[in-house]
Formats: C-alpha cells, sequence, structure tokens
C-alpha cells in the first residue's frame, strides 16, 4: 500500500464517516461497522476490531469485527478488563497499548489459550479508547495473521483511528455530533482547503486549523488574502506553472512541496495534496485538498544533505563535492577559453601536534585553520577539506600573478600563529598548484597533480608553494618504482645486516655491536639506509622492515652466543613508530624468550626527536622495556632538542654522543667544552656514556682523558656483513 495513496483514502473515508455522523445522524454501531470497513480498506492485511466499555461492569463487550470470526467476538464479548487479560483488556485497565506478537505464548494470553488456539490468533495490538477526561471508553484492537510487531506506518494508522473510534464514541453519547466534526479536523496537523478556479486562487473553504500558520479562516474568506499571496515568491511561478500543467493534462490528483509565508512573516515548507474538480463537462469548478507542515522534514533533509556534501569538524565542502564543482568549473572554463587553478594545501608536521598536543586540540587547530582560509579566500575561490589536514581551493578564469599571488597569501595567513585553547601555535602549510589546460583537462587528473606539486613543495623544505612540472611527475613514478621494489624486498628478503662493534677504549674489548640495515640491490647493489628508509617512512613500508631488523639482529646474536664469542650487547635502533607501537615490549620479550637471550643481550636505541614527541608516553614505554631488563640509549645526542633538562625524566641507561662533536675535538676548544660538561652531567646522572665518529688516534687519546667508557668508528672498524664482523671479533 502506497502512503500516498493511503492519504487519500483516509481523508475521504473520514471525510465520509464525518458525514454520516454529522449529516445522516446513524446509530453508533452503524459509525462504528463503517470505521471498522475503512480500516480494512486502508489496512487490508489487518482485521480490527472495536469493544465498548461497559463502565458498571467494567468489561469489554458489543464487539464489532467484520474480518473477525464470529464465534470468536461471541468468546470475548463481556471480557472483565484486568493486568493480565488479553490484549484489550489489559489496554484498557493500564489505558495505554498493548503490542502482543504471539497470544499462543504471550502471558497476557494465558487465560485465553484455548481461544487463542481455537481462532488461530496470531499477533494482536491493542489501544485503549481514552476520552479527554481519561476515562476508557473502549478498546481497539488490529490482528495479524504474521507473529510480529506493527510498522511504523501502522502504528500511525493505529493512532489515527483509534482516535477518531474514541472521538466518535464519546461525541455520540453525549449527542454533540456536529462537535464532534469539527474536532476531528481541528486537532489534525492536516488543513483543509477548497479553493476557487480564478486568478489568485481565493479560498472558499478552510477549516479553523489554519491558525497553525497564523492565519484565520477570516483572513481568507473575506477575501483580504489570496492563496498565492502567500506563497513564497521563489517558489510560485514553479507552482503556478505545475498546475497549469495538471490542468491542462487532466491530470486531477497531485502533490507538490513549496513553501509559504506564515502571518508573523516566518518560512514553512507544506505538502500539498489537491484533487481537481471537474463539472460533466470537465470545466474546472474548484480544487480541493490538504496542506500539512513539513518543515521539520525539510530541514532534516537539508542537514542530512549537508553532512552528506560537507566535513562535519570545519563545515567545509568535502572531497566529492570539489569535485563535483571542479568539473563544472572545467566545463565552463572550456567553453570561454579561460584558466582554472587547482591548490592543494597540506599541513607540515601536524601529525606531530595530534601526537604531542592530542585530537582535540589538533582538531581545533584545523577548526581554525579552515574558517581562515574560509574568510581569506571564500570570495575569490572554492575551498574544501578533502583529507585530514589536507585543503583544495579552485581559482576560475585566473592567470599566473593571480595563482601566485593568491598561494603568497595563503602562506602569509600561516606566519601568524593560531590561538588554540588560550594557546599560541605556530605551523606551515605547503601548497602544489596545476593548472587547466596545461596540467589536464579533467578534476582528478588536476587534483592529483597539484598534490604530487605539493609533496614537492615538502621536498624543498615545506612552508612554500610549488607548481606542478613533467620533472615532479618523473619524480613520482621514481617514487612508486622504489616502493614496489622496497616491498619486493621484503617479500624477498633482499635487506641484510652490517655490524659495527663498540670497544671498551681503554681495554679495547668488545663491548658491543649496532646492527645496521642494508639493501642487497639486485641491480644498484649495496645501497645504505639513507637511499630508503626516508621513503619506507614516508610510504608506511617502515614498520615491516623495523619488525624485520629487530628479529634479525636478535636472531644473529643468538647464533653468536651458541658459537661462543665474549658476551656483548645487540644494539638496534628504533624508529618513532616502532618506539610508540602498542606491542614493542611484547615483541621484545617474545623474542627474547624464543631465541633464549638475556636482557643483557639488547640494547634498544632511540634518537631525542623519538623520545620527545610525547614525553609521558615516552616514559610510560622507556619503564616498561626498563623492566625487562633490556637497555635503552639515547641516540644522536646532541643534534636534536639540544636540552639536557630532560634527561632527569627519562629512565635511559645511556647516551650515544653524536659524531658531528668528534670531527673537530682535539683542535675546537667549545667541542670539548661541550663534551665535558655532557660526560660530567651524565657521571651524576648514573649513565653509560658511548661516543660514535672516532676516526682517529687523536680523538681516541683525548677520550681516554674522559670518563667516557665507549667508543665506535672508522678508527675500529667500519660496518662489517656477518662474514667479516666474526673475524673482528676473533682478531679483538
Amino acid at each position: 500500500m502506497e502512503r500516498d495513496h493511503s492519504l487519500y483514502s483516509i481523508l475521504k473515508e473520514q471525510n465520509k464517516i464525518i458525514e454520516m455522523i454529522s449529516i445522516m445522524n446513524l446509530p453508533l454501531a452503524d459509525i462504528l461497522h463503517e470505521l471498522i470497513h475503512t480500516i480494512d480498506f486502508i489496512m487490508p492485511t489487518i482485521k480490527s476490531s472495536i469493544m465498548i466499555l461497559d463502565e458498571k461492569t467494567q468489561s469489554l463487550g458489543n464487539g464489532i469485527g467484520k474480518k473477525l470470526p464470529p464465534g470468536y467476538l461471541r468468546d470475548i464479548d463481556g471480557l472483565k478488563i484486568g493486568p493480565c487479560t488479553g490484549s484489550c483488556g489489559t489496554a484498557a485497565y493500564f489505558k495505554k497499548t498493548v503490542i502482543v506478537t504471539d497470544a499462543k505464548t504471550d502471558p497476557l494470553w494465558e487465560p485465553f489459550r484455548d481461544i487463542s488456539y481455537t481462532y488461530n490468533i496470531a499477533a494482536c495490538w491493542a489501544k485503549p479508547l481514552i476520552s479527554p477526561n481519561n476515562k476508557v471508553l473502549g478498546t481497539m484492537a488490529f490482528y495479524s495473521d504474521e507473529n510480529r510487531k506493527p510498522t511504523a506506518e501502522e502504528l500511525e494508522l493505529m493512532d489515527t483511528f483509534s482516535n477518531l473510534a474514541g472521538l466518535i464514541i464519546l461525541k455520540k453519547k453525549t449527542e454533540e455530533i456536529l462537535h464532534l466534526s469539527n474536532t476531528v479536523v481541528e486537532n489534525s496537523p492536516v488543513i483543509l482547503m477548497r479553493w476557487k478556479a480564478e486568478e489568485g486562487w481565493p479560498l472558499e473553504y478552510v477549516t479553523e486549523n489554519v491558525s497553525q500558520l497564523g492565519y484565520t479562516t477570516q483572513d481568507f474568506m473575506s477575501g483580504k488574502i489570496e492563496f498565492t499571496s502567500i506563497i513564497h515568491p521563489d517558489d510560485l511561478n514553479r507552482i503556478e506553472n505545475e498546475v497549469e500543467y495538471y490542468s491542462k493534462h487532466e491530470i486531477d490528483q497531485y502533490i507538490q512541496e513549496y513553501r509559504i509565508l506564515t502571518k508573523d512573516g516566518k518560512v514553512k515548507w507544506i505538502d500539498d495534496r489537491t484533487i481537481i474538480q471537474r463539472n460533466e463537462e470537465g470545466v474546472i469548478t474548484n480544487y480541493q485538498g490538504t496542506i500539512l507542515d513539513i518543515t521539520e522534514r525539510k530541514e532534516a533533509e537539508a542537514t542530512i544533505k549537508f553532512l552528506a556534501d560537507n566535513d562535519t569538524l570545519t563545515q567545509l565542502p568535502n572531497r566529492r563535492v570539489f569535485l563535483e564543482q571542479l568539473a563544472l568549473e572545467l566545463e565552463e572554463a572550456q567553453s570561454e577559453e579561460h584558466i582554472v587553478a587547482v591548490l592543494f594545501l597540506d599541513l607540515d608536521n601536524f601529525k606531530d601536534v595530534n601526537d604531542s598536543m592530542g585530537h582535540h586540540f589538533g582538531d581545533q587547530l584545523l577548526q581554525n585553520i579552515a574558517n581562515t582560509l574560509k574568510a581569506a579566500i571564500s570570495e575569490d575561490g572554492f575551498i574544501s577539506r578533502v583529507s585530514g589536514d589536507e585543503f583544495a581551493i579552485i581559482l576560475s578564469n585566473v592567470n599566473d600573478q593571480k595563482v601566485i599571488g593568491t598561494a603568497k597569501k595563503i602562506l602569509q595567513i600561516f606566519n601568524d600563529p593560531f590561538v588554540v585553547g588560550g594557546m599560541e601555535f605556530s605551523i606551515t602549510v605547503s601548497v602544489g598548484i596545476s593548472l587547466f589546460p596545461q596540467h589536464g583537462d579533467n578534476p582528478d587528473t588536476l587534483l592529483k597533480h597539484a598534490d604530487l606539486a605539493m609533496y614537492s613543495a615538502k621536498k624543498q623544505g615545506k612552508n612554500c608553494f610549488q607548481f606542478y612540472t613533467r620533472e615532479i611527475n618523473e619524480s613520482e613514478r621514481i617514487r612508486k618504482k622504489l616502493y614496489k621494489e622496497l616491498k619486493k624486498a621484503l617479500k624477498e628478503n633482499q635487506f641484510v645486516l652490517y655490524f659495527q662493534p663498540q670497544l671498551n677504549i681503554h681495554t679495547l674489548e668488545v663491548t658491543g655491536v649496532e646492527a645496521l640495515i642494508r639493501w642487497d640491490h639486485p641491480e644498484r647493489g649495496i645501497l645504505s639506509p639513507m637511499e630508503f628508509i626516508p621513503f619506507a617512512e614516508e610510504s608506511g613500508l617502515i614498520s615491516a622492515i623495523d619488525e624485520w631488523v629487530l628479529g634479525e639482529a636478535c636472531r644473529q646474536r643468538a647464533d653468536w652466543k651458541k658459537m661462543g664469542f665474549s658476551p656483548f650487547s645487540m644494539s638496534v635502533n628504533l624508529s618513532a613508530r616502532q618506539f610508540y607501537n602498542h606491542s614493542l615490549v611484547d615483541d621484545v620479550q617474545n623474542l627474547l624468550k624464543e631465541l633464549e637471550l638475556a636482557p643483557n643481550d639488547l640494547t634498544l636505541e632511540m634518537t631525542e626527536g623519538t623520545l620527545m614527541t610525547d614525553k609521558e608516553k615516552t616514559i610510560n614505554v622507556l619503564k616498561r622495556l626498563g623492566k625487562t631488563g633490556v637497555s635503552t640509549s639515547l641516540d644522536d645526542f646532541g643534534t636534536g632538542y639540544s636540552s639536557l633538562s630532560y634527561l632527569k625524566f627519562l629512565p635511559i641507561n645511556k647516551l650515544k654522543i653524536d659524531r658531528s662533536f668528534m670531527s673537530d675535538i682535539t683542535e675546537d676548544v667549545r667541542d670539548a667544552a661541550i663534551l665535558e660538561a655532557i660526560f660530567t652531567l651524565a657521571q651524576r646522572l648514573k649513565l653509560d656514556v658511548i661516543v660514535e665518529g672516532v676516526e682517529t688516534m687523536e680523538q681516541l687519546n683525548y677520550l681516554k682523558e674522559t670518563s667516557c667508557g665507549e667508543a665506535q668508528g672508522y678508527f675500529f672498524s667500519r660496518p662489517l656483513p656477518v662474514s667479516e664482523i666474526e673475524g673482528f671479533f676473533k682478531r679483538a
């Protein structure tokens, strides 16, 4: 059953019943029989019934139900109302709707179980008929042959018909038939109207509930207000054209949705369902129909559309809408032969903001940035948030100078700090630019090329803009090739570990080795990590490489232990992603257990930048690692944040001094002074110290005069493959 058909049917049958009450003055039973007939017509899969309450005996009887077996109605006649007396008796007792999905099993039907089986009663939904003074007049029941709950539409119809039935019974009892007719209409949100077939559509009839729009019946009946005058000016021409079309083509039932103006000037959406009335010659005599306020529904639809088209955080159009808008701009640009620019913006190091300040702070920062960009760009172009910290802008009918000026304007915006929660926060942006038609002729290509140009801007140091070029495309081709080769290297085990020894500077005994990854490329030979690790971090492949390095280094240490080499620790470098991986501690413990390694067989090295990303998380991870007995070392000390104050908070075991301090140590007194300060601080904090980059005897002799204990560097040995480092062990 279509809902539109249902509404027309309800109105038609309701008018018939009202006519029976107000004009024909039929007995109550006849009217209720007609009401049941109407319900059975509107709800063809449902069997309905009405029972009247006898106030003296507090029992239900005089059942009317055309589709129900007469024997069933006789068996339930005189039903006493109570807390467990079937659907109807219980509904009348508690004065609320009762939904029974299976009368054969529901506890409410326990006293009538035999009846439920005899007449094969399945679902029975009952509504009490309540008077305005909260007295029970009777019940209305709806039976389904399926064990189920009523649908939302069925519930709505149940409410409609039970309300009408209650009013009929009440008013018939008090003989206020005419008042009943008015009450049925006026309590409905549906306004009944009859329009004259004249210019302006003056009304010749309207129900009193037009007051919900602020008007009175007199406003229209007096001729002071024509109906067209309250239709929104932006909708009037469309509505008049549609009605003219329907009338001309004899489409005598139609539905329209449009806006009207209430008496106080507010705008409301209405659903207008009209039937054209014609005389025997086919001439239109009038229009009859209903209007219903659907403003809330329209507002909900608008909200849903907004959510589908816009980013909920920044309220900016999303990627899909951006591409649709760009397609329209390109179509116009092609016909008028002008240039369209696409600017792709990516916030520099925004991930660090989320990691250090939290996502709530990051979201607020994004909102501030979006609002600032929108205020600055909206008059010149179309701006969208296409993903996490990325925005895109369309500039139409521009030249190079205009595009460059806009790009500089964007960079200038980010020169000033953004205020979040009372705090000033500085961040920069990288901008990539592509142009139509030079760099592409469709939205996807232009956005892709602007994205590539943005990455090129980041490679140039960030906080700048870059136009797309063919060279950038070639760079992307190389990046894609490298990505495929790295994945293949992981699959085919092309990575190898080299090892650089660490020695006691006084005894020259081997105290440890540092595991260093190399790529044994099938075409290019042995590659250093600088040729592939930065890209691996950028592409996300670093996690798989990190896992391989840690596992392979531990396995090699276990092999050497079995070979009887002197005890020393295997140092493994951890990336920031690996360090903050929630499974790191468990992975380390599992490896030690699996390979039968002692905790002092392994040292984990992290850079200052890694450890200072999130202080609380860092301390937590280091403490958990400390409980395993594994040693931790702060790598490249002095090159990161260059702050000594945080050392007292970090539960680490060793400082590894960066090689840059050793290059001029015998000549530069400042380097020497810095090193001496670090050695003194480490000694007081009870931290071991190792220096990397020792390349000459002079540097080694200098270190012997300090409190430094260990060193590594080319003076002792370059990084060596497994076979060669084992020879070094034997000679040491």
